[in-house]
């Protein structure tokens, strides 16, 4: 039984429990007196499609290559950081609002216990106060599309409540007839001084949503009329309550202006539902559940502490790591969180997956391309969820267009491209504040080019490789061709070039994060085009480009070894601002693309110094790039160091320390504040741990407990799927393999 569970009500966000479907998200904090359950729909976001950039961007782009060429780094990162922008930052994530339900107020409340069950993606509240037993249970449906909530006595008629629906957007609001509906409006964007700017203009005007919450019962409802007199529904005298909440909205696409219909879908939605029922629904939702969420398990023993309050446990943790099956339930709650903010037609999970409480979100709430919006996904094939990964094929897609036009008015160059930030309108634009050190970087596109043949990799859907993924990772190599100038080496390299949000000290005593070619960028471009090669070979293609990028490839050097023997993140070694930079992109090589494995003990050596010197330290999602690699090197006792280091228990109000991680008593990952990129790190780096594939010149070598820490003696893991479309079931004792197979998925 995995779950998390608490003996009392959640004081705030970082304590409440979320549900989800891939589009709605909600956050249950469990009250008795004044519940509130936080909701977000994922196409909320202010704003309105656009793409601009500015004048003379290709000309500031082509002086810097030129001031990188004679070593005058600095100036290029300012001519970079003035010159090379968009003239916009990218748009917020907002949330929906709350669903409010306010009991009468009661005595003293006794037994009281709030569970979320990972394993049925069901929350449950219980407590007793004056004699009567309540409970309430509440579960996010992916097939039908809602959010469904049983309240109940074990006294008849002693059950009492009143609940509305309520907005921090502009909205108006009708209720009566056992319903309340909220119609609103995302601002376009606020005022510096926060305020939210609307427009009156039909063809200006930002996103529209509707939410509905209906309530059926055999208690009396007051206010049956539907009218402007009341914003909540009031039910007395019941035994039993089933409320349904949900929402809907007008956007469409990226590049088409919201104004889809959004109110009938949801009457659509809640009548289907209505007939239905509770029962129907719930058990709608488990077959759903259960069939992505029972792919895969994993057991690393009993430690006698899975029935103590999940922040107890985590406070435990603090003084005694003996709790190996904590390790299990933060890998489940990654699977869980998957399902439950990526579904098959919701957009892509973004810093927050789909729960955000804020107008004004940390990083806009965006989806930053220099490793966050990759790492909610590395999990997500191995657990056997492609469904859950279509989400992400499709933010790909969609960004092709738009990285069109920012190739071609940007650098005069072919193909498509994307830079660090995007939004929901498929911003590809480096941000308006673009700072070299951050908004320069180009290399989001060949990233995700690479989960695009991952995809395929771990599916064999050739398919969808020859009609989607290759034409797409075609064009992406066809810009970073374009890009690629020789050095005074005689190498190939993208220049000029970043390591994202990292900058070094120049000869001159100057910061500068903008070189002649960086190890990121030439190992994602080098990636990029092997995969390309590959995807011909498979699908028979000749192409005039592969030529020439089996061409370019012969003069790269993606990576080199410093004389400190360290992986170089730069042309030269450069003094580092921050020696212990939380980014370890000069690695990604290692992770998450394997062109460096252990096998390769020159390059793994000069990774492990990389890691030691950069130390272990660091944001929540820097510790679960480093569980990841230090699982690569093979080094389980490092990677589960860093684990422990992830479970430190970070006080539920602290938002501001973005250097030591952790973990929420939610089980949030503590960035902090909470950013969800972290919670999938971990469940990918125990999945690394465990078995591993090394690419040979026959496929694919696979190694069982490449990294298995000596604390974890004993276990099994059953359903991982792995590259070439097998799954592995195993377990271990003592430290060895008892017995394994594979078969096909």
């Amino acid at each position: 039984m995995s779950q998390t569970y608490y003996t009392k009500p959640a004081e705030n966000f970082n304590e409440a429990q979320p549900l989800g479907n891939g589009t709605i998200g909600a956050m249950l904090f469990g009250k008795t007196e004044n519940e509130h359950i936080g909701l977000n729909h994922d196409t909320l976001w202010t704003g309105i499609p656009w793409h601009e950039t500015r004048e003379g961007n290709y000309d500031a782009y082509m002086k810097a290559r030129t001031e990188v060429l004679t070593e005058k780094y600095a100036d290029a990162h300012t001519t970079i950081t003035e010159g090379f922008a968009s003239r916009n930052n990218s748009d917020r994530y907002q949330p929906f609002g709350d669903l409010v339900i306010t009991f009468p107020k009661g005595g003293e409340v006794e037994n009281y216990a709030r569970v979320l069950s990972l394993d049925d993606a069901v929350a449950r509240v219980t407590y007793t106060q004056d004699g009567v037993s309540y409970t309430r249970e509440m579960f996010c449906s992916y097939p039908d599309k809602l959010l469904a909530i049983r309240l109940t006595v074990d006294k008849p008629g002693t059950l009492s409540f009143k609940a509305h629906l309520k907005s921090p957007h502009k909205n108006s609001i009708i209720a009566g007839d056992g319903r309340v509906i909220l119609d609103g409006e995302c601002p376009l964007s606020y005022t510096p001084d926060e305020s939210p700017i609307y427009s009156s203009d039909p063809k200006q005007r930002g996103i529209r949503f509707a939410g509905e919450l209906r309530v059926k019962t055999d208690g009396t409802v007051i206010n049956p009329d539907l009218t402007h007199s009341s914003s909540a529904v009031c039910v007395e005298n019941a035994t039993e309550a089933v409320l349904f909440v949900s929402i809907t909205s007008s956007y469409i696409d990226p590049y088409h202006r919201p104004d889809g219909e959004y109110r009938k879908p949801l009457t659509e939605i809640l009548d289907k539902a209505e007939a239905l029922g509770w029962d129907k629904l719930i058990a709608r939702h488990l077959e759903d559940y259960h069939a992505l969420y029972n792919q895969i398990s994993l057991d690393l023993g009993s430690s006698g502490r899975e029935e103590l309050p999940t922040d107890e446990r985590l406070a435990r943790f603090e003084e005694d790591k003996n709790d190996c099956s904590l390790y299990t339930l933060l890998f489940d709650f990654g699977r869980y969180l998957t399902i439950a903010g990526s579904r098959e037609g919701s957009l892509a999970m973004n810093l927050q997956g789909i729960w955000n409480e804020k107008l004004k979100p940390d990083w806009r709430c965006n989806y930053t391309l220099n490793i966050n919006t990759e790492m909610n996904y590395w999990p997500t094939l191995m657990c056997g969820l492609e469904s859950c990964y279509e989400p992400l094929l499709k933010f790909i897609e969609n960004r092709v267009e738009s990285g069109r036009k920012t190739a071609r008015e940007m650098y005069h160059a072919p193909g498509f491209v994307m830079h660090h930030n995007s939004d929901i309108w498929a911003m590809t634009t480096p941000a308006m504040c673009g700072n070299a050190c951050w908004g320069f970087w180009n290399g989001a596109a060949g990233w995700l080019c690479y989960h695009l043949y991952e995809y395929y990799a771990y599916t064999g859907n050739v398919d969808y490789l020859r009609k989607t993924a290759y034409p797409i990772m075609l064009e992406a190599a066809e810009f970073y061709l374009s890009q690629l100038i020789k050095q005074d080496d005689g190498r190939l390299s993208v220049c000029p070039s970043a390591s994202p949000e990292n900058t070094f000290i120049t000869a001159e005593g100057q910061r500068s994060a903008v070189s002649k070619w960086t190890a990121m960028s030439d190992s994602i471009a080098c990636s990029l085009f092997r995969n390309c090669l590959e995807a011909a070979k498979i699908l028979g293609d000749n192409s005039t480009l592969l030529a020439q990028l089996d061409s370019a490839l012969a003069e790269m050097k993606p990576y080199e070894i410093g004389t400190d023997g360290r992986i170089m993140e730069w042309n030269e070694e450069f003094v580092e601002r921050e020696v212990t930079h939380r980014h370890l992109s000069h690695l990604w090589a290692l992770h998450p693309a394997r062109m460096i494995t252990v096998r390769d003990k020159e390059y793994a050596t000069a990774c492990r110094k990389s890691l030691e010197t950069r130390g272990d330290r660091g944001t929540g999602w820097s510790l679960g790039w480093k569980i990841n690699m230090w699982a690569r090197l093979g080094d389980g006792n490092r990677a589960k160091q860093l684990l422990d280091m992830q479970l430190h228990l970070v006080s539920s109000d602290v938002e501001t320390n973005r250097t030591t991680g952790g973990t929420y008593p939610n089980l949030f990952d503590a960035h902090p504040p909470f950013q969800i990129d972290g919670n999938f790190s971990m469940t990918s780096g125990i999945l690394e741990m465990l078995a591993s594939q090394i690419p040979t010149e026959n496929g694919e070598e696979l190694v069982l407990l490449p990294a298995l820490p000596d604390g974890w003696k004993n276990g099994s893991l059953r359903g991982m799927r792995l590259r070439g479309g097998q799954i592995l079931d195993m377990c271990w004792k003592d430290g060895k393999i008892a017995e394994h197979s594979l078969k096909k998925a």
